[in-house]
């Protein structure tokens, strides 16, 4: 079994960051200002769960296609991407990922934390552009701000 505080140390040493592991067996990481990554160990200690806090989602139709999208990307998914999900209480998208602690080290958990931050980062930036998904087209000039997709007001 692995030692959850040794292994969040030597990630934060690769980095260059000072981690920490709190009570409740988890650390968070602030990537940019902007994402913030948490690292959780679950009680039985075989299970490393990173989450990420993606973006709120305001109510109305973008809000369900982007959810939508969330699902088709989850169907597509290999499971190593991790899982889109939705907090109704906060209005949240969010990516949750598993990786299992008998074959983790710390280079396998930074592997996996970059491609999380980029999973992450790509639905962050799609949502903040207008677009229900990063796979989705960009939104056609002029029709973002008018009346029907036609640009008629």
């Amino acid at each position: 079994m692995i030692n959850f505080h040794d292994l969040i140390h030597e990630l934060g040493e690769f980095i260059g960051e000072d981690l920490k592991v709190d009570l409740n067996q988890s650390c968070c990481i602030e990537v940019n200002q902007i994402l913030k990554i948490q690292i959780e160990l679950d009680p039985p200690g075989e299970i490393i769960l990173l989450m990420a806090k993606v973006i709120e989602l305001p109510p109305g139709k973008f809000r369900e296609n982007i959810l939508r999208d969330a699902l088709k990307a989850n169907f597509l998914a290999e499971e190593k991407e991790g899982v889109l999900s939705y907090l109704e209480r906060q209005n949240t998208l969010v990516l949750c990922q598993n990786l299992y602690t008998h074959s983790i080290s710390r280079d396998i958990l930074y592997a996996h934390l970059m491609q999380f931050i980029e999973r992450s980062s790509k639905w962050l930036a799609a949502i903040e552009a207008g677009r229900s998904s990063p796979d989705s087209g960009e939104i056609p000039e002029g029709t973002e701000k008018k009346g029907s997709i036609f640009g008629f007001k």
